[in-house]
């Protein structure tokens, strides 16, 4: 058996800038492919925990009774487009991970986060 140190969750959250150039139909598609190729050689590594794409629509809610407002955030620069949950070492390790992002080659910037421990009473709610 390894004796690897014991990994933890990291969240790989995918930016794109909100005024993106439009892409063709065929980029776009090659762009996914290439995104899917690079997560389904991390999923056969035992790195990827999965993840999703995410629709443009949405709404944001605030606080204090203040009115939704469709979003996602029309007043950001950035618009969240996805996420995927990887296990690593470290912070290192996981943008060392997230580096490999074949969107990174073009306008997607990646966030890498770890994802926080949950008090032992808590775990059943979360999961």
């Amino acid at each position: 058996m390894s004796h690897d140190v014991e990994k933890s969750p990291y969240l790989l959250i995918f930016h794109h800038p909100a005024e993106q150039r439009a892409c063709s139909e065929r980029e776009d598609s090659d762009n996914f492919s290439k995104a899917m190729a690079w997560i389904d050689g991390l999923k056969s590594k035992g790195i990827s925990l999965g993840g999703r794409p995410l629709e443009f629509e949405g709404r944001v809610l605030r606080p204090k009774g203040a009115p939704p407002i469709d979003g996602p955030f029309p007043e950001g620069k950035e618009v969240i487009r996805g996420t995927l949950l990887i296990l690593a070492r470290d912070l290192d390790e996981a943008c060392a991970i997230a580096s490999d992002c074949p969107g990174l080659k073009g306008d997607l910037i990646v966030e890498v986060r770890r994802v926080a421990q949950v008090p032992e009473e808590f775990k059943k709610v979360l999961s």
